[in-house]
């Protein structure tokens, strides 16, 4: 029995060490997608935080960033404990991109997808786009809907940029 637990530890440790970091992944295109966690905070459009400001929302959940040839950008959003029964926006940006840029759906290196959320609470899609000239990484916008009293819905965003 101890011996099951001593197990289980490393492997929380090990989980729990590959989540963490701040900087930029590091991803071959073409090879392996990087596991990036999402933080629940807003982010400018180039994916900075340039002042904490913490949002609303309860949910936990993470993105499989990468580019699986050189001409495409994919991210995997997986989130759970997010508002049962309900639709999130996700947005794919790609970077560098002028602080001038903004990041709506359409814009240059921007790619957008819906996320739809069943009854646990649990949700996933795959937002694929063509990879923009010069796009060294990239990263998730996730809106979730604005609750009863709120001026905005849940917002998470990718913990750090993972390069393309």
């Amino acid at each position: 029995m101890a011996r099951h637990g001593i197990g289980s530890a490393v492997v929380v440790v090990v989980a729990v060490a590959a989540l963490g970091g701040t900087g930029t992944a590091v991803a071959g295109a073409g090879t392996a997608m990087t596991m990036v966690p999402l933080d629940n905070q807003i982010k400018q459009c180039d994916l900075v935080t340039t002042t904490y400001e913490l949002t609303y929302g309860s949910a936990s959940g993470f993105v499989d960033v990468g580019a699986p040839d050189s001409g495409s950008v994919r991210a995997e959003v997986h989130m759970q404990t997010a508002l049962p029964d309900s639709t999130y926006q996700v947005r794919l940006v790609q970077v560098p991109r002028s602080l001038a840029a903004t990041c709506n759906p359409g814009d240059a290196g921007v790619a957008a997808g819906v996320m739809y959320i069943d009854g646990l609470g649990n949700g996933s899609t795959t937002v694929t786009s063509p990879r923009m000239p010069g796009a060294t990484g990239a990263g998730v916008i996730v809106e979730g809907p604005p609750r009863p009293g709120r001026l905005h819905g849940d917002i998470y965003t990718s913990s750090y940029i993972a390069a393309i």
